[in-house]
């Protein structure tokens, strides 16, 4: 069940941004005209952003039901006694001495949760949904006032309003939108990450049917499900800022479009290439006996983990070049121009770039050997010793933090100086050209 979600998340983001493109389709037929005919609230419900927010609500409903009826109510809010043993007994069941993942056995031990990480952890669910709704309220403000705009045209352009679909937003609105809606993918997949690991931790789990290994494939694969949309979000990034070079001339938006936005291309097209490995690697760990017909996926996987890890340092790099493009480009004074302090206004989006690539890497640190040993010798270093596992429930539980931060940010600097105007900039362009000259000679 919880193996389909993820590849029905995904299949349900591929359709709606086919969907996206379809309204964008002017040349052949008009989808956005064919839906401002039926009567409201079709024309608003129908729009992509309001669709994601949909598809949002629902997934993560499905996420906070397994969190109240597994980890809540049968592992009595993360008790480590029950949790001990649930470990223990599934190790059993499984009739292996120790069980290893991510290069760590899972003890007990490796398994405990610490008072301080249970407390963030099982708080964690309930700040997602309160950032989830922060950002579902900042992308009804940026609809509304691509919709109120049209409301306060004035008399003489009456024709113009008339003539216009109501809530279809313009091509800048559509990318601020992608922006500011980023953090709601990595609220609900860091939440469901998070239920996959107090599964793991909690023992409930039953080999040899449905080992700890699928939950853990789970845990990369939704993080990963959330890293394409983050691509995908750098892309809408570069587009926007494109609209933006409109007063430029020729020349400079060639030279833009072509060579000025390599660091940001190059992280997306690495990006896209990572996560599909990283999820197909993550899948085949999770269920080995279904490829074996095909290859052995131990040796696989053996060279895929040493693989990855080089491809990981590259894309460290990558992610780096990413970030310090888009802060030249956000200095552009045609970007400035219409987007304000627009270095500001993309911060958000260029943290959760950074946070998604370092932020494990750095609390794995607290889990490697040199640690261990060192921890043995100085007591004090102990309370900062992770184990593989508590690194990765840290992980996913403070990007459900962070992204209410990031969230929350991007609340308050997208509303600043980004007037009605520049959210409806070219709302009249629909119009056709011989429509407007004929308009303009009476």
């Amino acid at each position: 069940m919880s193996v389909r979600v993820v590849f029905d998340l995904l299949q349900d983001m591929f359709l709606i941004f086919i969907w996206r493109l379809i309204l964008h389709q002017k040349k052949r037929f008009d989808m956005q005209k064919f839906l401002h005919r039926a009567p409201m609230p079709i024309p608003l419900l129908f729009q992509w952003p309001c669709l994601m927010c949909i598809m949002l609500v629902y997934f993560m409903g499905i996420t906070m039901n397994n969190i109240f009826t597994v980890a809540m109510e049968e592992c009595d809010y993360l008790n480590q006694e029950l949790m001990t043993k649930g470990v223990i007994e599934a190790q059993t069941n499984g009739k292996e001495g120790v069980l290893k993942y991510w290069g760590e056995e899972m003890s007990p031990d490796s398994l405990k949760v610490p008072t301080w990480l249970k407390v963030l952890s099982i708080a964690s669910p309930f700040v997602g949904v309160v950032a989830l709704i922060l950002c579902f309220m900042h992308m009804c403000i940026v609809i509304y006032k691509g919709h109120n705009k049209l409301v306060l045209i004035t008399p003489q352009n009456q024709w113009y309003y008339e003539s216009l679909n109501t809530w279809e937003p313009t091509k800048r609105q559509d990318m601020v939108m992608l922006v500011i809606g980023m953090p709601a993918i990595f609220i609900v997949m860091a939440v469901r990450s998070t239920d996959r690991m107090w599964m793991v931790m909690a023992g409930q789990w039953n080999p040899p049917n449905f080992p700890a290994s699928v939950d853990m494939a789970l845990f990369v694969e939704n993080l990963e499900a959330a890293s394409v949309f983050q691509y995908y979000t750098v892309l809408a990034f570069s587009t926007l800022c494109l609209t933006c070079l409109r007063s430029a001339d020729r020349e400079m938006r060639f030279a833009m479009k072509y060579t000025g936005f390599q660091g940001v291309y190059a992280y997306c097209l690495i990006g896209a290439v990572k996560s599909t490995v990283t999820f197909a690697v993550a899948f085949i760990r999770a269920h080995p006996k279904i490829f074996k017909q095909w290859f052995e996926p131990h040796d696989l996987l053996q060279k895929s983990d040493i693989a990855m890890e080089k491809v990981d340092t590259a894309f460290l790099v990558v992610t780096i070049l990413c970030i310090y493009n888009m802060a030249m480009i956000c200095k552009l004074s045609h970007v400035k121009k219409v987007l304000g302090k627009a270095s500001v206004k993309f911060l958000a989006t260029r943290t959760l770039l950074l946070i998604s690539q370092v932020q494990l890497k750095i609390i794995m640190q607290f889990a490697s050997p040199s640690m261990t040993s060192m921890a043995k010798r100085i007591p004090f270093l102990a309370n900062w010793h992770l184990s593989v596992y508590q690194g990765n429930l840290l992980h996913s539980t403070l990007l459900t933090y962070e992204c209410l931060l990031l969230v929350a940010f991007n609340l308050i600097v997208w509303t600043v100086d980004v007037t009605d105007d520049v959210l409806a900039e070219h709302k009249t362009s629909l119009i056709d050209s011989s429509k407007c000259s004929s308009f303009e000679s009476h």
